[in-house]
């Protein structure tokens, strides 16, 4: 009997399922809301800094051998653009992972704190904040010190607690608690989303 109804509740939910396109591949429909919030930000950490580096792709200067001016002047120019969109194309991606890095640390730090709570408060963002302000600031500045480290801490806690409040105080939920993972997972098949709902019915109730 729980085979058939498995089957049953598995059919039914693949039939009201859109198809999946790339967009849902990437972008991984059934994630935690912590995730596609990272992912928004990752892509807008990718636009802002692909477009800057697009302005500013003049400003990099390539060294060229003194051999090289005997080349023609076409190969010469031809060598500088591509260490041009070759070094700008890493320092791009560094950059984008560094913001994916830090949205990460500070939604899924506030999402999972929440969950090991039992509910999302504003704290949660002031908690995650701090410590993604923390590892940003150790990350980038090299060597460690401790003044920068105190100073992104601060920074992050102060970001955190507005970013939480704010959202309390316009009434926008912390999360979207609708998105959750479904499907088998070391043997045993998971159905966050139904817990999920079941958790909101009671709350209303």
């Amino acid at each position: 009997t729980h085979t058939h109804t498995y089957i049953y509740t598995h059919t039914h939910t693949q039939k009201r399922r859109a198809p999946f396109t790339i967009y849902d591949v990437f972008f991984w429909r059934d994630a935690p809301d912590w995730y596609h919030k990272t992912f928004l930000c990752a892509g807008f950490g990718l636009c802002y800094y692909g477009m800057r580096q697009y302005l500013s792709r003049h400003e990099l200067e390539v060294f060229l051998p003194p051999r090289a001016q005997v080349l023609p002047k076409e190969m010469r120019e031809g060598y500088a653009q591509t260490q041009r969109f070759k070094y700008g194309l890493l320092k791009v991606g560094k950059e984008t992972t560094l913001v994916a890095g830090t949205a990460g640390i500070y939604y899924g730090g506030a999402y999972y704190l929440g969950k090991y709570r039992g509910f999302h408060d504003w704290t949660n963002f002031t908690a995650s904040g701090g410590v993604a302000g923390t590892a940003l600031a150790l990350y980038t500045i090299r060597p460690p010190r401790l003044r920068t480290t105190v100073f992104g801490s601060v920074l992050g806690l102060v970001v955190g607690t507005v970013s939480g409040y704010g959202m309390k105080a316009l009434g926008i939920p912390y999360f979207d608690e609708s998105h959750g993972f479904e499907g088998w997972w070391l043997g045993e098949y998971i159905n966050e989303k139904a817990a999920n709902a079941n958790k909101a019915e009671k709350e209303v109730a």
